[in-house]
């Protein structure tokens, strides 16, 4: 016995294309190419931007994040023999602190003093680095771990104006 075909009519035709169609997944939409070149010139940028930052940072943290030229006041840096030393600050790490432009109490108990006399008060006798019997240079490199503390010091301190008026009679 044949089998008896039923004619396919359009609209059982059109059900099953549809059918066929909605078992169908819809293909990803199309993603648009991106410029890699400028995705790499952002991502260097970017690098160069955190490099500099950390080159700044370890820059500063080397010095103790103090900036120090020629031009900075006087300061005061206490030894822990008991020295003090007047004078410029020129640059400092975490080994050393370099002082230049020095002077020093001819007598050192006498900043330890806390009332003075008036004509003490008046002349502190301050000497001068370099003049000593082996001939220093006006420059000193001091160990960090034998300061205990440094001070800017007043425009009008007494151990200024007695540096001015050394430097005014030279």
């Amino acid at each position: 016995m044949q089998e008896i075909k039923r004619p396919i009519n359009k609209i059982n035709q059109d059900e099953r294309i549809r059918q066929r169609l909605s078992r169908i997944e819809a293909p990803p939409p199309v993603k648009k190419k991106s410029n890699s070149l400028r995705n790499v010139i952002i991502v260097v940028a970017v690098l160069v931007v955190i490099g500099a930052l950390a080159g700044i940072f370890i820059l500063f943290s080397k010095r103790g994040g103090q900036s120090v030229n020629e031009k900075t006041d006087w300061q005061a840096v206490f030894l822990t023999n008991g020295e003090v030393y007047f004078g410029k600050i020129v640059s400092q790490d975490d080994q050393t602190l370099v002082l230049r432009n020095i002077y020093y109490p001819q007598d050192p108990g006498l900043l330890r003093q806390t009332k003075m006399s008036s004509k003490q008060s008046d002349e502190i006798q301050l000497i001068k680095l370099g003049n000593e019997l082996h001939g220093p240079t006006d420059e000193m490199r001091i160990n960090r771990d034998q300061v205990l503390f440094t001070q800017n010091l007043k425009e009008d301190s007494k151990v200024v104006r007695a540096i001015r008026n050394y430097e005014e009679k030279q």
